[in-house]
């Protein structure tokens, strides 16, 4: 569902970000790298509500007098753990 753009709702989504290494290892290096790193951790990220449904929540970190957007990110659905809702809207 899109939400209405007179009505954008500011938004905490707290989310569970990847994590990754680069560089080349054989197996065991990588698995020992992985082992030695911290886990995958929960991020905030505090934006206007663009789109929430079953696939992404995607927050607006820009808006102008006109109800464009600018600065969009658009988090995985199954990475979303809650959203709070810091402002009902305009």
């Amino acid at each position: 569902m899109a939400v209405g753009m007179q009505s954008f709702k500011i938004v905490e989504v707290d989310w569970v970000d990847s994590f990754s290494s680069h560089g080349w290892g054989d197996r065991n290096d990588r698995l020992a790298s992985h082992q030695r790193e911290p886990l995958p951790g929960h991020c905030l990220t505090v934006g206007y509500l663009v789109r929430d449904d079953d696939q992404v929540v995607t927050l607006a970190f820009q808006k102008d007098s006109d109800d464009n957007v600018g600065c969009t990110s658009s988090i995985p659905r199954f990475a979303v753990q809650s959203i709070k809702v810091l402002s009902e809207g305009d």
